[in-house]
């Protein structure tokens, strides 16, 4: 009862705990052992009694406290269960000498009950609580969640605040460059620099702009203020921020943003100790994040084009996740009515980056972008993510534009990767006509369902190990049980021999052996038919001692008239009788004579078999078997199916036997693990079958390379697990 209140104290309800509970549990305890007759009652019951006070307190409307009505019918159903126990315990005490005597068993039998019926009390009492408890914690988290998304709209404000700058313009001297001559990454004509600004670390993007023209420069400001007025306005993880920009400067001009720890994701590729670290599961993510961020863009009102989605302007942070950046190029329909794409080189117009341009770009020029546009863009990105190699390599803008839009070619080789979803995005994000790629909302579903189908495998794949695992453990029972019954029924072999032992000693030492009975002169029961045989065979393995009675002892029997064993003893787990003197020579059939004979072990040796024809599965699973039959006489059986399968103790010397006649020798051996006669003499140049002749029989390895197995037509895992065997004794043909 105990445990069914266990852990019961710390049960919360709006605030209040319910300390009475562990209360609860040790007054229970305490009438349990009165129940029990194992300790006085009164303290214990004014104990009940005080406890019970409480527990009205606790239920009571009018105390105030909001109790869940689940866990307040508990609460009553438990002091009502108190009450009566404590109520009997006191009547019982108090009940005169005489009445105790009387009506002690009645009085026991109402204790137990009523402890029972508080047994049940706690147990609804514990359910109650438990659900009681799971409501709460999902009510704290989403009262955490809330709390944590308030936190962080708060912080961005005050980041906002932080940062604000009049119209994107900061001053030089609010920012210091840490090492203003060492730059941590440089390409084309810019630099980036680790600045302190505002007390924390961030980036400077500096272009030097020392040798161009006034209207050059111009064009460039007009380019940072156009890329800062489009960032001021996005709010998404995967979008690098950009604070502000500083033109005062005639020789240079630098842009202060976001610092992303592990730079762009065309350096990541490039390097290639880095890019080993990347996983396809970490590939995906950095796409996804790509693809949430062009849809993020694509989403605003009016929708914002990026028009150089490339590796270069994708950045990377220290736990590997990917943020768009460079608006440089980009075209919102609030800040700008026409496009004028230009580099950030020291010339005009476009120069680009055809590598990553869709078709009709490279042909009809900047006029022609549209949403498709970039999704071409991220067709290449996904190529070079899961390549890790660089789009169009060694080769010149003529000769890109030329594959491009004339032959309608794509960076290759594809992919070499097992979820062929991946490349259908990849082919249908390039596709040559726009019409016929998706939007970024498209692509952010098919990753969505993408990884929808991943769970669902992994699911799968846990099934199926749970299942396997499952199939194991039986296996592993079925094994351990089989285990157990053949040391079962060798220690009752071991016991019966010690016994029969123990009665020939006894039978020597009587000097006047009481007359024999018939059958013990030899004068056994004569059987003229198979059923009669089969019939008695029965009747002795059900009933011993009464088939004794009836046929005499079963080693005296005369079976030889008989002229079939089919299926005489099979399944006879415990049989093991002494059929020595068994005149069998009549006997054309043996099937299954002793099939599932667990315990069977008896000396066979003297037996005439020479005008048995069939021995098929004579000794099948036969575990204790292990007689002498080197000298039977097999000329005339063509049926040696699975004769010896499953006799794991068996390993007669079978080196004379004449094989000559027999066409199956199908599992004959399978499973013998004791067995390795030499059999190399064995006339086999009429069997047609030997599969899994020698299987599991781990000792075998005998040579039968001279064997002749021109007629065998089946040979499927003749030696499968016969570890032993030497592949130069294998016949030949044989692997």
């Amino acid at each position: 009862m105990s445990s069914s209140v266990n852990g019961l104290s710390k049960v919360i309800n709006d605030g209040v705990e319910y300390e009475i509970l562990g209360e609860i549990h040790e007054v229970v305890e305490s009438l349990e052992s009165i129940v029990g007759g194992k300790s006085a009652a009164n303290e214990e019951v004014r104990k009940a009694s005080k406890l019970i006070k409480q527990v009205e307190g606790v239920i009571a409307p009018y105390n105030g406290k909001e109790v869940d009505k689940i866990v307040f019918f508990a609460l009553q159903d438990v002091r009502e269960s108190i009450l009566i126990l404590a109520k009997l315990i006191t009547g019982t005490q108090k009940s005169y000498f005489i009445t105790k005597m009387v009506f002690a068993s009645t009085m026991k039998n109402k204790l137990v009950a009523a402890s029972d019926d508080l047994h049940e009390a706690l147990g609804s009492l514990t359910f109650a609580s438990n659900i009681h408890s799971n409501e709460r914690l999902k009510k704290r988290v989403a009262e955490e969640r809330a709390a944590q998304e308030k936190h962080m709209r708060r912080q961005q404000a005050i980041l906002d605040r932080k940062f604000a700058v009049k119209d994107g313009e900061i001053s030089p001297d609010k920012y210091t460059f840490k090492t203003p001559d060492k730059p941590f990454a440089r390409g084309g004509t810019a630099a980036a620099f680790i600045v302190e600004y505002e007390g924390e670390e961030h980036c400077a993007k500096v272009w030097d702009v020392s040798q161009v023209t006034m209207e050059e420069r111009e064009k460039i400001t007009k380019t940072f203020k156009r890329e800062l007025a489009i960032n001021s306005k996005l709010h998404c993880k995967h979008i690098v921020h950009v604070w502000g920009c500083t033109t005062s400067d005639p020789t240079k001009l630098v842009m202060l943003m976001e610092l992303i720890e592990n730079g762009d994701l065309r350096v990541m590729l490039d390097n290639k100790e880095l890019s080993k670290t990347l996983t396809i599961k970490m590939k995906i993510r950095i796409l996804r994040d790509i693809a949430e961020a062009m849809k993020y863009l694509y989403e605003q009102n009016p929708p914002i084009e990026h028009r150089d989605l490339k590796t270069p302007n994708v950045l990377l942070t220290a736990d590997m996740r990917a943020k768009v950046s460079d608006f440089g190029l980009s075209k919102s329909d609030v800040t700008m009515n026409t496009a004028t794409v230009m580099s950030l080189a020291t010339s005009g117009g476009f120069k680009g980056t055809p590598q990553w341009s869709a078709p009709e770009i490279l042909e009809e020029g900047i006029s022609a972008f549209t949403e498709k546009a970039d999704m071409y863009s991220f067709g290449v990105i996904m190529f070079e993510v899961l390549t890790g190699k660089r789009p169009w390599a060694g080769q010149g803008h003529p000769q890109i534009i030329n594959k491009v839009c004339y032959k309608k070619e794509r960076p290759s080789p594809l992919p070499k990767v097992s979820n062929q979803a991946l490349i259908a995005i990849m082919q249908s994000a390039w596709a040559h006509d726009k019409k016929d790629r998706p939007t970024f909302a498209g692509v952010c579903e098919a990753f969505e369902n993408m990884d929808e189908e991943r769970k669902a495998k992994i699911e799968k794949l846990r099934k199926a190990y749970m299942e396997r695992k499952a199939k194991e453990r039986l296996e592993k029972e079925r094994l351990e049980k089989e285990r157990l019954e053949k040391e079962r029924l060798k220690k009752k072999e071991a016991e019966r021999k010690a016994r029969k032992e123990r009665e020939d000693k006894e039978r020597k030492a009587n000097i006047q052996p009481p007359p024999p009975t018939p059958a013990e002169a030899g004068n056994g029961f004569k059987f003229t038919s198979n059923e009669q045989l089969k019939k008695a065979a029965k009747e002795w393995v059900q009933d011993k001692d009464k088939a004794k009675g009836k046929y005499g002892k079963i080693e005296d029997w005369d079976v030889s008239e008989v002229t079939s064993f089919h299926e005489l003893f099979e399944e006879a787990s415990e049989f093991n009788e002494d059929l020595s003197r068994w005149d069998v020579s009549n006997v054309t059939s043996m099937y299954c004579a002793f099939k599932k004979c667990w315990a069977f072990n008896s000396d066979l040796s003297t037996w005439n078999t020479s005008n048995c024809t069939n021995m098929e599965r004579m000794f099948e699973e036969c575990w204790a078997f292990n007689s002498d039959l080197s000298t039977w006489n097999t000329s005339n059986c063509t049926e040696m199916r699975g004769m010896f399968y499953g006799c794991s103790a068996f390993n007669s010397d079978l080196s004379t036997w004449n094989t000559s006649n027999c066409t199956d020798m199908y599992g004959m051996f399978n499973g013998c693990s004791a067995f390795n006669s030499d059999l190399s003499m064995w006339n086999t140049s009429n069997c047609t079958n030997m599969n899994w002749m020698f299987q599991n029989a781990t000792s075998f390895d005998s040579d039968l390379s001279q064997w002749d197995t021109s007629k065998v037509e089946y040979k499927h895992d003749m030696f499968k697990n016969a570890t032993a065997m030497k592949a130069s004794h294998k016949p030949q043909g044989v692997d």
